[in-house]
């Protein structure tokens, strides 16, 4: 149970994480929840627990503030951040890499 990447989200509004769901899948990584102003506890534990080395994180500032981001950097993960002007507009944001990176098989269930 490990993962390279994940994808990180506010716990609180849901839209960014319901947009970055397919962005998680195509990097075959979790999307973990976190306070907005500061890298929640049990993120942390579960970000070291897979060993987890890129993060990705959704939204602006507004949505997961930059001392998010720099926990992450103290605790050794590198990030980046997709992010745009609203809502709607960090969905269309996460949107290209995500289909850019989709799956070429579906799994069956």
């Amino acid at each position: 149970d490990g993962a390279e990447t994940v994808v990180l989200a506010a716990a609180g509004p849901f839209a960014d994480a319901v947009a970055g769901t397919p962005l998680a899948a195509a990097n075959d990584a979790p999307l973990l929840l976190t306070d907005s102003g500061q890298l929640s506890p049990a993120t942390e534990r579960e970000i070291a627990r897979l060993g987890a080395t890129t993060a990705i994180v959704l939204g602006g500032t507004a949505a997961i503030t930059e001392a998010v981001v720099s926990r992450l950097v103290v605790i050794g993960v590198s990030a980046s951040r997709v992010a745009g002007d609203s809502r709607y507009e960090t969905a269309l944001a996460i949107a290209p890499p995500a289909l850019s990176r989709r799956p070429t098989t579906v799994p069956s269930c």
